[in-house]
């Protein structure tokens, strides 16, 4: 039986979509870039605000620099409005595989006695990398098949919230 689970925040637990694209859109328009569409987030969402931008925008490096220091000040300022609660200091120092040893070495716990719970390829590399078992969920910003996944050392497949205990408890 696991003994810690870790679940990505970003469209597993909550759909922080709206203030993502707000911040993202208006820092990229302030920079003469045309906005994009709600389902273009699909994938970067997650993932560091420099891979974000690069993909959204296409961005040069010098821009992007500006950037993430734009939309970072923008989400200080804007992001309660939209009720997305994240440090991204943390998003953007540390890789998802870092943010998982440290989530162990904290509460004690092994990674084989661990989980992580998520919807994206950045969260399946990150424990894949330390040897974390991942449960991939097929509602959020990532994936949306289960063959999505196959390329991944995943534990399963989920396709609603109401599913994971039930998955979890049973490894």
């Amino acid at each position: 039986m696991k003994k810690l689970v870790v679940f990505g925040f970003d469209g597993t637990l909550a759909d922080t979509a709206p203030g993502i694209l707000y911040c993202f859109n208006t820092t990229a328009v302030a920079m003469g870039y045309e906005p994009v569409e709600h389902s273009a987030l699909y994938g970067v969402i997650g993932a560091p605000l420099e891979y974000g931008f690069k993909t959204l925008f296409n961005m040069s490096d010098d821009e992007i620099e500006y950037a993430v220091k734009n939309y970072s000040k923008l989400y200080s300022q804007k992001g309660k409005e939209y009720r997305r609660q994240r440090q991204m200091r943390i998003r953007d120092s540390l890789t998802k595989s870092h943010l998982l040893l440290q989530a162990c070495e904290q509460t004690g716990v092994s990674v084989e006695e661990s989980i992580l719970v998520g919807d994206s390829t950045i969260e399946a590399k990150g424990a894949e990398e330390i040897g974390m078992d991942f449960l991939a969920v097929l509602y959020g910003w990532g994936f949306k098949t289960k063959e999505e996944t196959e390329e991944y050392k995943c534990v399963g497949t989920v396709s609603s919230p109401a599913e994971i205990s039930q998955k979890v408890m049973a490894l």
